[in-house]
This record gives C-alpha cells, structure tokens and sequence, in this order.
C-alpha cells in the first residue's frame, strides 16, 4: 500500500490539479490525503481530480475553539558516559565489556560504543548500590566480631574483613576522587570559591 500525504496550498488552482494528475500517474498510490485549511466542501467538490481519484471524499474538521493548545516538551539533557578507574578492580567489569561487545560483531562501531556504555552504565549503577551495602554490611560484620572475646578463629575473621573493607573503601576513593577531578577540570580554573576553598 502506498500513501501520499500533501499539505497543500490553493487547492483547485490549474498548477495544483496538473501536479496532483502527474503525482498520481508515477505513483498509484492507494490513498492520497490532501490537507488544505482555507477550502471549502463546495470549492473541493468543484476541483476536477483525475479519474484515478475517483472515490474521493473530503472531511472537515469542526473548530471547538480558537484558543491555541500549547504543549510543553522538557527533554533532560543527555547524561555523558564517563568510564570510572574503580570499574577496573571489579573482576566481571572485563566480561561485561567482552560480552557488550561481541553482540553483534556486525553492528558500525558508533552503535557498538553507545551498546557499550548503556551496559557499562546499567551494570555500575547496581554495583554503586551494592558498593556501598558491602561497605555497611563489613563494617557491621566488624563491629560485632571486635566485642566479642578474642580467639584465633575470631582474629583471622577479623583480618579478613578488615581486608575486604580496606578493599571496599579503596573502590570508593577512586570512585570519588574521579569525581573529584572531573569538578576540578570543570570550575578549578575558574575565578570562583570553589577555586580558592581546592588551592587553599
């Protein structure tokens, strides 16, 4: 099925109803819909369309008001894909990346890339949460095992909690002095406090 919409401009004119014979002729198409604003049903039904079109019917459409409809679209701006240093010390970052990647081989390498940071992008944001419940969840961990009495189980537990939270919070330093960083390149070489409070 083929349809062709025209927005027209002074329908009936002898220009109009000659591009709408030959439009007709190179296209057959199943339906033409030809929208004019400023003609009546009896000036429509006076243009002489061509025999392809002829079962033709024309529909007005009835104004309810003349007070306009304003639609108000807000986008939010875009959010920028920036690679985190702290990805690197997850041990799936790597097969998250391989798995991204190799989806499709065949895909241009813009799709590819924007494939890859809405991966990368959504596998963060759940390791970000569980980031910091690790964080709590260790800490509580350590808390309790230091007030109970101590034995040899207790302190190689010990150790190896206080190794995974030193881990956890090595993540999470590199996670904010990123973004430290990213603010420094952004308002440090600006005459402003934010300027002033980082050299001081």
């Amino acid at each position: 099925m083929r349809i062709i919409r025209w927005n027209c401009r002074g329908l009936g004119g002898a220009p109009t109803v000659r591009y709408v014979a030959s439009m007709t002729t190179a296209t057959s198409p199943s339906i033409f819909f030809l929208s004019e604003t400023k003609c009546t049903r009896r000036r429509a039904n006076d243009v002489s369309f061509p025999p392809k079109l002829r079962n033709k019917f024309f529909l007005s459409l009835r104004m309810v008001s003349s007070t306009p409809f304003i639609a108000c679209i807000e986008c939010p701006p875009e959010k920028r894909f920036r690679f985190e240093n702290w990805w690197l010390l997850q041990e799936d970052c790597k097969q998250v990346v391989q798995r991204s990647w190799t989806a499709d081989s065949c895909a241009s390498m813009p799709l590819r890339l924007r494939r890859l940071s809405f991966d990368l992008s959504h596998w963060a944001g759940a390791h970000r949460l569980n980031l910091r419940a690790q964080l709590d969840s260790t800490f509580q961990q350590l808390t309790k095992l230091q007030r109970l009495p101590l034995s040899d189980p207790a302190r190689k537990k010990e150790g190896s909690l206080t190794a995974m939270y030193e881990d956890l919070l090595y993540k999470q330093e590199l996670f904010w002095a990123q973004r430290a960083k990213d603010n420094w390149i952004r308002f440090g070489d600006r005459n402003t406090t934010y300027f002033y409070a980082k050299a001081s």
